[in-house]
This record gives structure tokens, sequence and C-alpha cells, in this order.
């Protein structure tokens, strides 16, 4: 399964259990919960910065 490198943007290998999450690429490597909380953070990150064009 693939996922993206919260690294380097490119994609991940997940591996068959589920357990570890690593790039090719820039050589990442979490284990899957690590990884999911990495994510977690950086998704709560780009919330906190967004700004809607509409004005109030």
């Amino acid at each position: 399964m693939d996922a993206k490198c919260p690294k380097c943007s490119n994609v991940a290998s997940l591996n068959e259990n589920m357990t570890i999450v690593t790039c090719h690429h820039c050589g990442f490597k979490s284990t899957y919960d690590k990884y999911i909380e990495i994510m977690t953070e950086i998704a709560t990150t780009l919330s906190y910065d967004y700004v809607p064009n509409n004005p109030l």
C-alpha cells in the first residue's frame, strides 16, 4: 500500500502488516502509529493556516 511521505511528499510504502512506513526517496522510516501522528499534525497545521478569501 502507498502513503504520502511527510518529509519529502513523494510516495512512501506501507508494509503488508501495516506497521512500518518507508520512503525510498528520502529514507524516512516510521511506525504506522507515529506516521499517523505526524500526518495529523501536518493536517492540523494546514487547517490553522487556511484563511478563506471571503470577507466577513
